[in-house]
């Protein structure tokens, strides 16, 4: 954003907004998590990212549900689904996305029966690491199977992109075997 924000114009107060909680997944929204969302409006998006969706992000979701706001919830593990499965019951527009670290059936079945019972479609993405990017095949066919869109991302939430540690010829490499 901050290399490419000559090309947006100014900002009103009209224009959609994404706000972005990125949350450990062990802790409790606290009160500035409610105040943000609170102040969502219709058309606006709030995208949780946690390394797990534990229950107690669910009123927060609710909350933001109560807006008329999207709601993202994109993490490596999904379990709280009753919990969600309630909060989320009226909310239009909910998309659901599985991090993927690995080719594991069991967490993409749950984060299925997670997005169903939240009512949203599951998307899976894969961060391409120097450490990892031998399971993106795995990771792509396992997908396929279970019928998930998958991409593939080379920058992580952090705005971190692993694969600037290693030298040009291995990056080469790893684009050929993910592209192919």
């Amino acid at each position: 954003m901050r290399r490419y924000a000559a090309l947006y114009g100014p900002v009103t107060a009209t224009a959609p907004r994404q706000v972005v909680l990125r949350l450990d997944g062990r802790s409790q929204p606290c009160e500035a998590h409610h105040d943000a969302v609170a102040a969502l409006a219709p058309g606006d998006e709030l995208v949780i990212l946690s390394r797990a969706m534990p229950a107690t992000l669910a009123p927060l979701a609710a909350q933001a549900g109560e807006t008329g706001a999207r709601i993202t919830l994109a993490a490596t593990e999904f379990r709280a689904v009753k919990e969600f499965e309630a909060a989320l019951r009226d909310v239009p527009e909910v998309a659901v996305e599985l991090r993927l670290e690995d080719a594991d059936p069991d967490r993409i079945e749950t984060a299925q029966r997670f997005a169903t019972g939240v009512g949203a479609a599951l998307r899976a993405e894969f961060l391409v690491t120097p450490g990892r990017w031998y399971d993106f095949e795995a990771a792509a066919l396992l997908c396929a199977e279970h019928g998930v869109p998958l991409s593939y991302a080379l920058v992580d939430q952090d705005g971190h992109a692993p694969l600037d540690d290693v030298s040009a010829h291995e990056v080469q490499f790893v684009t050929d075997v993910v592209i192919s």
